[in-house]
């Protein structure tokens, strides 16, 4: 009897708190620092063992590890700690306004980390449990911010659902709009309440909003109007880099990109985070600056993920081209033609532009990369020069010459 008195005291004194510790550890975790954040996890298990925020902090870890490196054993080892994890936070009592919001929060990432792997079905469910006790918990605690990321974030991509699809999400008990989601997250984002975790919500608002504002939307000005929201020390944040920098890219202020990615520091601790060697690449080729090729194979020789290895080898091949060396280009493009394909637009406009067999012009090409920087000054040049020569160019050159002028 004593000790199932003694059990049963352990299970009603399980607790959820954002601790001195377990805020580090969130926010070495939202920096990618595994070392750093394993530290203060085991200081805070060590000094508070009832507390159950360090099972949450090491799900953000392993999600952030699954959408970086697109690699099926870091999702087959998110989902294998998923239920263990949920299952601990459940002992929590329902009068914590941080238990729904953490079970929504793991729900929520297995979700996002399924699509990367084209498991819609169980990211649709899953995506339908965090939906549902994000809402409960907010019906509960109208006030508690932490609900308005994960909120906001959902009713952004259930806002975003076709009209004619809208009924599928009626039926399993959803709802959400685009500019009610975008409110949730800005609230977050620019909340002054001093709590003890509001750096840690403000770097993952602002991270979402980034995300959603790129991927969803094709309003580059909304885009851009993010950036007054970064702090200089934001840059020390892997994350946070990759979404400013991305932001900056779409916009045409590659400059502003350049000095960004400047500021990246691999540290031994970090998770590899590839994609910024890409991002860099990207920087580079659209000021026809050959060190591009040497980022873009780094690229494909580190990331084992799906997404933007088809692109990264056409802008190799288009790198051959601006060389003149035309062998290499049609050899890396035929090359192109047997990789596996990701699901972004770039990769799928690459297959597509391989599959054409077609050689680009070299000079519109450039025309087209300096545009896309934000160099319009040169790019104007480089299609004076082309113009001068119009009447020879072929009907496919003076329908690009063409277009590319009127978008200048």
């Amino acid at each position: 009897l004593i000790v199932l008195l003694l059990n049963l005291n352990m299970v009603v004194a399980q607790t959820l708190e954002f601790s001195p510790h377990t805020v580090k550890a969130f926010e070495a975790a939202l920096a990618l620092k595994t070392n750093e954040t394993h530290h203060w996890v085991a200081l805070e298990q060590a000094a508070n063992p009832l507390n159950l925020m360090p099972p949450l902090v090491e799900n953000y870890l392993d999600f952030f590890r699954v959408f970086i490196q697109e690699e099926p054993r870091y999702l087959f080892h998110l989902q294998s700690k998923k239920d263990d994890r949920i299952n601990q936070i459940n002992r929590v009592s329902d009068a914590n306004p941080l238990k729904k919001w953490a079970i929504a929060s793991i729900y929520l990432q297995s979700s996002i980390a399924r699509s990367k792997f084209n498991e819609q079905w169980s990211a649709a469910v899953e995506m339908r449990k965090a939906f549902l006790l994000l809402e409960e918990n907010y019906a509960l605690f109208p006030a508690f911010e932490p609900n308005n990321i994960g909120r906001g974030l959902l009713y952004i991509l259930v806002g975003s659902i076709p009209p004619n699809y809208q009924w599928v999400v009626k039926l399993a008990s959803m709802k959400g709009s685009v500019a009610e989601g975008r409110t949730m997250l800005k609230t977050a984002l620019l909340s002054k309440e001093s709590l003890p975790y509001q750096n840690i919500l403000r770097m993952e608002a602002l991270f979402y909003l980034s995300f959603v504002e790129l991927n969803l939307f094709p309003d580059k000005q909304a885009a851009a109007d993010l950036l007054e929201f970064y702090s200089p020390a934001d840059v020390n944040n892997p994350l946070l880099l990759y979404a400013k920098a991305s932001i900056e890219m779409r916009t045409g202020q590659n400059d502003a990109a350049f000095q960004t990615l400047s500021s990246r520091k691999t540290l031994p601790s970090e998770i590899p985070f590839y994609y910024l060697d890409y991002l860099d690449a990207e920087a580079h080729l659209r000021q026809l600056d050959p060190k591009a090729l040497e980022l873009y194979s780094n690229f494909l020789a580190h990331f084992k993920g799906l997404n933007y290895r088809v692109d990264a080898a056409r802008k190799m091949a288009w790198i051959a081209l601006l060389n003149k060396d035309t062998a290499s280009y049609h050899e890396q493009m035929n090359a192109l033609k047997t990789m596996q394909l990701g699901t972004v637009e770039a990769d799928q406009q690459a297959m597509k532009e391989a599959l054409r067999n077609d050689l680009p012009s070299i000079e519109l090409l450039k025309a087209r990369l300096l545009f896309d920087g934000g160099y319009y000054v040169r790019c104007q040049e480089v299609l004076n020069q082309i113009g001068r020569s119009f009447t020879g160019l072929s009907l496919k050159e003076k329908e690009e010459y063409t277009y590319r002028s009127g978008r200048l």
